[in-house]
């Protein structure tokens, strides 16, 4: 699914094609997750998400 998505090449050597392979993989996910609010008619709460992780990285000082 991934290799008709986005192209025909998954296999890589170099550091710099694992990365792309690995940005490949992200952004399927993402189309997944996306597809999956659509047709389950999910609203996702983002405020919520921003406030929650605003409170883990506060930093005092």
């Amino acid at each position: 699914m991934i290799k008709s998505k986005f192209s025909d090449s998954v296999r890589s050597k170099t550091w710099t094609s694992r990365v792309n392979v690995l940005c490949k993989i992200i952004c399927h996910n993402i189309c997944v997750v996306i597809q999956e609010m659509h047709e389950l008619g999910i609203q996702p709460d983002f405020k919520f998400c921003a406030k929650s992780s605003e409170s883990v990285y506060k930093v005092e000082g």
